[in-house]
């Protein structure tokens, strides 16, 4: 059994589906561990893994951003429901490249309880829901999130950050600037 626990570990859904379907065969029994929580991800049972609690955010957080769209939502909802102990990583997801696992991790953070400070870490929070209210109340905090987004491949995210950054009173390039200074 412990070679097709470690296929478990690889990113290859199909060799993971018949690794699945060898160890039910086998009349394996998941335990609490992240081979179970990837064993329970590949059959779509999000229910069962925030039973395994920490050990299932990894593989949980990998599925948010490489999963198709109802993986993505059944990561959210099991990530939500394990709480605290998936808050920091949820947390590092905020700043990913694609908007889709920034708005996820998002609304994840939301279904946990997360209440956003009122600091850059909100921002960030509020940046990934596309709450431009928001971001324009936080005002200065919300500049290194607001100039992230000058980046991305969205065309309406961009213009709706640099809105935002008028509206605080920002130039791109003092935004430039004071973001480069909080690195």
């Amino acid at each position: 059994i412990k070679p097709l626990l470690s296929a478990l570990l690889m990113f290859d859904q199909r060799l993971r589906q018949r690794t699945v379907d060898l160890l039910d065969r086998l009349h394996w029994h998941p335990d609490l561990s992240r081979h179970a929580a990837i064993y329970w991800i590949v059959k779509n049972r999000w229910e069962m893994c925030p039973g395994i609690g920490s050990l299932a955010v990894d593989p949980l957080v990998e599925t948010l951003k490489k999963g198709g769209l109802l993986d993505r939502r059944g990561a959210a909802r099991a990530l939500g429901h394990i709480g605290k102990a998936a808050v920091p990583a949820l947390l590092e997801l905020l700043q990913d490249a694609d908007d889709r696992v920034r708005q996820a991790a998002a609304e994840t953070l939301e279904i946990a309880g997360w209440q956003p400070p009122e600091d850059e870490t909100g921002a960030w929070f509020w940046a990934a829901l596309q709450d431009w209210n928001q971001c324009t109340q936080l005002g200065i905090t919300a500049v290194r999130p607001l100039f992230f987004l000058l980046q991305d491949t969205s065309e309406e995210i961009r213009q709706s950050a640099t809105w935002v950054l008028g509206k605080i009173g920002m130039t791109l390039d003092e935004a430039e600037t004071l973001s480069a200074e909080r690195f």
